[in-house]
Parts: C-alpha cells; sequence; structure tokens
C-alpha cells in the first residue's frame, strides 16, 4: 500500500503542514473505505473482516448493515416482516460465524476487532429481533 504522507515535508507554517496531513488522510481513509466497501461484497464476511483496518471493519460493517435494513424497510408491500425475518436470520447467522471465527488461533488484533464487531452485531440483531417480534407496521 502506498503511503500518502511521500513527499510531504514539514516545512513553513504548521497549520499548513497540518491541513496537508488532514487532506492526505481523508484521502487515503475515503480510498481503504471505498476498498472495503468493494471488497464486503466480493468474499465471505469472515474472510473480509481479517483483511481490512479495525475501524474501516466496524464502519463498512454497519453501512452495509443499515442498507440491508433499508432495503427490507423501503419496500411498501406484503412480505415486508417476511423479509425481515429473512434478514434477521441472515444477521444471525452472520453471528454465527464470527461465534466461530474467534474461537480459532488469531493474531490479538484480529480477536479484538471480532469482540468490536461481535457487540455491535448483537446489538443489531436485538435492535432487528425487536421490531420483528413487536410486528411494527408504521414505518
Amino acid at each position: 500500500m502506498e503511503t500518502p504522507f511521500v513527499g510531504l515535508k514539514a516545512r513553513g507554517n504548521v497549520e499548513d503542514w497540518l491541513g496537508k496531513v488532514e487532506e492526505s488522510m481523508v484521502i487515503s481513509l475515503r480510498r481503504i473505505m471505498k476498498g472495503a466497501l468493494s471488497d464486503y461484497q466480493q468474499r465471505s464476511r469472515t474472510e473480509w473482516v481479517t483483511r481490512h483496518p479495525s475501524q474501516v471493519v466496524l464502519a463498512v460493517s454497519q453501512i452495509m448493515w443499515a442498507k440491508g435494513v433499508h432495503d427490507v424497510l423501503d419496500k411498501v408491500d406484503e412480505y415486508k416482516h417476511k423479509r425481515l425475518d429473512l434478514y434477521l436470520k441472515r444477521c444471525i447467522g452472520d453471528l454465527n460465524d464470527l461465534a466461530v471465527l474467534i474461537r480459532s488461533d488469531l493474531p490479538k488484533v484480529t480477536r479484538l476487532i471480532l469482540i468490536a464487531l461481535i457487540t455491535i452485531d448483537v446489538h443489531a440483531r436485538d435492535t432487528l429481533a425487536n421490531i420483528a417480534a413487536k410486528k411494527i407496521n408504521d414505518w
């Protein structure tokens, strides 16, 4: 991976230099996030989670979960509850896959990423289960 700070010299006003550092960071993060989003759709989630930085994994995972929820809730028809139940089952399956992965021999950093991701995924699962259990129709 190419370092965006190559050629960025600490010269001149500190405000100007730090502004350029910030600009480079934003460009780098945008590129990394786009790559992770693309990769998410091409790999299994358990493989994907081990290939990207932790904050990127957490952010992209939330983006994809929110997209999935919107896909379910945006369609106005009599199958909305069925789609919600299916998406809930998918989320539970994803959680089960992460539970299997975390029991394997992993580097400490990967294990910490998985702990954070599982915590977020449990909350997401509970949110969907709550909506499904209450059969909320006012959406």
